[in-house]
């Protein structure tokens, strides 16, 4: 088990500057939300086996195929490849043995359709998928283990406290018992509003993006890096032009945050593989555990960072 937050950025920081290594690596892709730093923590092991033993896994499928993103781009996880089949992993909440279920492109009409619009898995990754789920599996299936040798009776009583407190129970004026209804209308209704919700975060972030690019290069703590180009004669309006100073030597901490702002404010090849949640996380925890990071960046730069964190997460 990795021992540091986010081991996957450390992977591909490492399998980037060492060619080859990312195999190397594969565990801390594969399963990137499992490390010792996060599970010291109190409330972290607690919250992700409740929430991991409440749901189905199908509603972790794509949370799951997501977390290993980096190590997917990178090549150290490498989907196989069978074509024509897609794998149904999201849906199945009661009939869970449709959990992994292959579909011929064939056999049924719309399995093309769920595949290609990424309502379903390529069977590349739904097996990727699968065996970080069975992982998982195994892995609360020794901490409730653990937890059971400690205290045989508890899980059965929380589970019957827990049902004797349900809403659900109380009956109505008539004595009539909750029926739970519930129409596609909602269902449409929600998609749209977080598909608009989406389409202005979007929006919102590349602002502040720009803001980021213009504001670090000049702020004071960093403008002896960085140089404005003469501006070209008789050229209006004046276009500037800004470079990084030739020569100037950079420490492991400097060199690491620069790479994080470049990414961010660049918007290229590093944001779309690395995307900026995880980014703008270990900013963060850079500036927690640096103080010349913190140095470095003004008041009105973690403004705009805020603003990004607060975007990522939504």
């Amino acid at each position: 088990m990795p021992t540091m937050y986010c081991p996957d950025f450390e992977a591909f920081s490492d399998s980037n500057s060492i060619p080859n290594q990312g195999a190397k690596y594969r565990d801390h892709f594969m399963w990137p939300y499992i490390t010792q730093e996060d599970l010291l923590n109190t409330k972290t092991l607690p919250m992700l086996l409740n929430t991991r033993s409440r749901y189905p896994p199908s509603h972790f499928a794509a949370v799951d195929i997501e977390a290993m993103r980096m190590g997917v781009v990178s090549w150290a996880i490498v989907p196989i490849l069978l074509n024509e089949y897609v794998m149904i992993l999201n849906g199945p909440n009661e009939n869970t043995r449709d959990h992994g279920k292959l579909m011929s492109w064939s056999e049924h009409p719309d399995a093309f359709d769920c595949m290609t619009k990424r309502k379903q898995f390529r069977p590349g990754e739904g097996l990727l998928v699968l065996e970080a789920q069975e992982r998982f599996l195994m892995f609360r299936l020794k901490c409730c283990t653990q937890a059971l040798q400690e205290d045989p009776e508890y899980f059965s009583r929380m589970l019957r406290e827990a049902k004797d407190h349900r809403q659900e129970l109380l009956k109505d004026l008539d004595a009539g018992m909750l029926a739970i209804y519930r129409p596609q209308e909602i269902y449409r209704e929600y998609l749209n509003t977080l598909l608009r919700s989406h389409h202005y975060l979007t929006k919102g972030a590349k602002a502040s993006l720009s803001n980021l690019k213009f504001a670090v290069v000049a702020s004071p703590s960093w403008r002896r890096h960085f140089a404005r180009e003469p501006p070209l004669e008789d050229a209006h309006p004046v276009q500037i032009v800004v470079v990084a100073k030739p020569g100037i030597k950079l420490n492991k901490m400097e060199n690491r945050l620069t790479w994080l702002l470049h990414a961010l404010w660049e918007d290229g090849r590093d944001l779309l593989l690395v995307r900026m949640p995880l980014i703008v996380d270990e900013l963060e925890r850079l500036l927690q555990s640096e103080r010349q990071a913190q140095e470095l960046l003004s008041s009105y730069i973690t403004t705009i960072l805020s603003e990004l964190s607060i975007i990522s997460r939504a």
